[in-house]
Order: C-alpha cells, then structure tokens, then sequence
C-alpha cells in the first residue's frame, strides 16, 4: 500500500509538473502575441505558477462550487455520514467532510489535496436508488482514493486542465472578435472612399 501511495505522489507531481509546463507556454505564447517581449516568460511563469498554487489550495473548493455541491444535512443525512463514518473508522483515517450534489444520475466522487482535507460527495440519484449497503460499498471506494492518494491528482489536474481550456478559449475567441472588428473597419474605409 505504501509503494501505491508513493507511486501516486510521484505520478501526482511528474503530471502537474507537465500541466505546469503547458500552461506556460500557452501563457507565454500568448503574452509574446500581445507584445508583451522579453517579459512574456515572466508573465507565464507567475501566472502558471499563481494558478499552481491556488489549484493545490482550493481545487476542492472549485470541484464543489462547479458541481454545484451542498454540505450533508446532519439530520437528513445522518445514515449517510453514519455509513461514511465506519467506512473511515475501518479504513483508518480521518472522516472526510461529506456533500451532496444534486443530480439524479448515481455517482460520486471524492476530492482534495491529502486525506486530512478531503471531501466526499455523493448524489441524490445515488441516495434513492441504493441501499445502505451498496451506498457504504461506494463510500469505501472513495475513501480507498482518499487514503491512496488518488484525489490530489484528479483534483489538480482536471483545475489546472480546465485553467488551460479556459485561457486557450478566451485567446482564441478574441482573436475572432478582433477578426470581426477590422473586417467591420475595413469595410467602412471601403464605403466611405469613392
């Protein structure tokens, strides 16, 4: 067990190291575009760098404010985190806190950066249609990620993913809009000149 965690934290760190690294030439190209020159390089290092660093401290905050995810009510909820409750005792670790998200499709996840800070979310499709025990067997499975170190890469990664996605689209999407603005200027030079 210990040599899959350590495999996980390795693999954890070559691919955010990789992700870095592509957001920084995505930032950099883009920064070089713009004119920006001999401080482009200086520019896609922080900016890739400030986003490593609020993905490692708040991407389980982003996962459930993108997913929409409410804490567990203690009283609606209690079987729930009774069942997520002896799954941890049983596993040995440190009772996550629990969400829930509302969506009628079966699922859940879990999310953080390492077992003292992580979360377990699970949908109200899955809360109707399983029993208790079918909902601890998939509360065992996200703990056993919690515990294997497998959320700190998943959570990383998909933020730091989607801040390339998002940077790439906004660059892309202005380069349109520019596109659509000198077509409408050269079309009225063209109308004005006789």
């Amino acid at each position: 067990m210990f040599k899959d965690i350590y495999k996980n934290k390795f693999k954890t760190g070559v691919i955010i190291t990789a992700i870095f690294i592509l957001l920084s030439v995505v930032v950099y190209y883009i920064s070089n575009a713009l004119g920006y020159g001999e401080y482009a390089i200086v520019i896609a290092v922080v900016f890739s760098l400030s986003a490593s660093l609020v993905s490692y401290w708040n991407s389980d905050k982003i996962v459930l404010s993108m997913n929409r995810a409410r804490p567990a009510d203690e009283i609606q909820h209690r079987q729930l985190e009774n069942a997520l409750e002896g799954v941890c005792i049983a596993a040995g670790i440190d009772m996550p806190k629990l969400y829930v998200m509302d969506d009628p499709s079966p699922n859940a996840f879990a999310t953080g950066r390492n077992p003292k800070n992580a979360v377990v979310c699970v949908t109200t499709g899955l809360l109707n249609k399983l029993d208790y025990y079918q909902i601890e067997g998939v509360l065992a499975h996200e703990v056993a990620h919690i515990k294997n170190y497998d959320i700190l890469l998943s959570t990383i990664a998909s933020v730091m993913i989607g801040v390339v996605i998002m940077v790439s689209d906004i660059w892309s999407r202005s380069f349109w809009y520019r596109g659509m603005n000198s077509n409408r200027s050269k079309n009225e030079k063209t109308t004005e000149t006789p």
